[in-house]
């Protein structure tokens, strides 16, 4: 897997490293879990009571709608019991670098309104003097900030949606942002 300094361009310098911090997203991250634990029972109890009616009237052509509603709680329950680790595995390959010239993202975690870990459309980015200037602060919930470089739009199902691509996830991003500003001043 490369890591930074396969993008490093010759005799550039890196300033500062760091990867996003989990505990920065634990608050978004427990709360989808939490989602997921109360689908449980709904997906349970479909299936608990299909499988009663099944076993006491037979094979019914009805009970195959109850029975799919019960499998997709559990299936959506699983999924989003899953995000700490998920988000805890993305965060291990995440990592953010000034360099002299540029600001580069490895492995970055984007943000969306409907949580972290959309998928992003590549693994590396990188910011020059100008797309740098124009950054922007997004305060997120607790006593996070996301210092976000860029928009990125992608296709859903229904609608397209928006996703944050920059440096997510860091506790001290008010130092960043100041090195940021010294190294790549705002006009």
């Amino acid at each position: 897997m490369p890591t930074m300094e396969h993008f490093l361009e010759s005799g550039e310098m890196i300033l500062w490293r760091q990867h996003p911090d989990p505990r920065m997203v634990r608050g978004e991250s427990w709360a989808a879990a939490l989602f997921g634990a109360l689908l449980i029972v709904p997906g349970v109890t479909a299936v608990a009571l299909t499988t009663l009616a099944f076993l006491q009237e037979g094979p019914e052509l009805q009970l195959v709608i109850p029975l799919f509603a019960g499998l997709v709680f559990l299936g959506n329950a699983g999924f989003l019991l899953g995000t700490p680790a998920r988000i805890r595995r993305a965060l291990q390959f995440a990592e953010y670098a000034i360099t002299d010239r540029r600001l580069l993202l490895l492995h970055p975690i984007g943000r969306s309104r409907g949580g972290l870990l959309p998928s992003l459309s590549r693994h590396f980015y990188e910011y020059r003097k100008e797309q740098i200037r124009n950054r922007r602060l997004e305060r997120r919930s607790g006593s996070r900030t996301d210092i976000v470089l860029e928009t990125e739009l992608q296709a859903g199902r229904r609608r397209a949606y928006e996703i944050a691509v920059g440096l997510i996830g860091l506790p001290n991003w008010e130092e960043v942002e100041q090195m940021l500003e010294q190294q790549f001043p705002r006009r």
